[in-house]
């Protein structure tokens, strides 16, 4: 397939080739996607999180940590590591659906004093823990808030939101996620290259006829969850942006307008 559009048909085989055509056209319009990474469900050192770290490349990103689980010695691991951001995943991370909500843990039918409660609380444990190096941003687990939630964010010292795909809640930035290479519905291992970039190519094909400054595409990975193909995938993706003279591949902190990451 040579031809990048709004829409890709799933039965057609999507490939490297067809991300560089539709990149083409952005650079061809004298414009410049912009992608940023988030990884959620930290909360301790593992194998999984050091092959993260070594396979970015050096890019940027936003790692989503649940405070409730978070382990001391998580921190100190991170220190070597510039273009590190922590955002708060949640508090503890635990479902508080009601009826036929799916999973959520700032449901609709959870009392929003006690949601305010908890992510204020998760606040508290990652700055203590992490300094500078958090950006108050919520990334809810199961990217799912209730409105009313969503709506006391900013009262509770966040700066914006964190969620997947078009959908955006309450009033502070929504700051999402559009790529998962995980088939959570099916198999929960790696979606398969052509599904991965169609969706890509997808994403980047709207922002780029749709009217206005185009907004970040967010690439959402969970380390604990990737299999080798998984793996191998995103190294490709994450090079193959770096090498786009006209990609910017930034930090959450850098869309916000925020200060530099701290390097140490």
């Amino acid at each position: 397939m040579k031809s990048a559009g709004a829409e890709i048909r799933q039965e057609t085989i999507v490939d490297w080739d067809d991300l560089d055509h539709e990149l083409e056209q952005w650079r061809a319009a004298n414009r410049r996607p912009v992608f940023w990474w988030r990884d959620d469900d930290l909360a301790a050192p593992s194998p999984e999180l050091d092959r993260l770290l070594l396979l970015r490349n050096g890019a940027p990103i936003a790692l989503a940590v649940i405070p409730k689980l978070v382990k001391d010695d998580l921190a100190a691991d991170l220190k070597d590591y510039p273009k590190i951001d922590v955002i708060q995943h949640g508090f503890a991370h635990i479902d508080h659906s009601g009826g036929d909500e799916k999973k959520t843990e700032f449901g609709a039918y959870r009392p929003a004093d006690r949601a305010i409660e908890d992510l204020v609380a998760g606040q508290h444990i990652l700055t203590k823990q992490f300094g500078e190096r958090f950006v108050p941003v919520l990334a809810p687990p199961w990217n799912r808030i209730a409105e009313n939630i969503a709506d006391r964010l900013a009262d509770a010292g966040f700066i914006a939101l964190s969620g997947f795909g078009k959908k955006e809640v309450g009033d502070l930035p929504n700051i999402n996620t559009h790529v998962d290479p995980i088939d959570w519905r099916k198999t929960r291992a790696f979606l398969g290259t052509d599904h991965v970039l169609a969706k890509t190519i997808e994403t980047l094909a709207h922002q780029r006829l749709a009217k206005g400054p185009a907004r970040p595409i967010g690439l959402l990975t969970h380390h604990r969850q990737m299999d080798a193909d998984g793996w191998k995938f995103v190294d490709q993706f994450v090079k193959t942006l770096q090498a786009q003279p006209n990609v910017s591949l930034q930090s959450i902190r850098d869309i916000l307008g925020g200060p530099p990451v701290v390097s140490h």
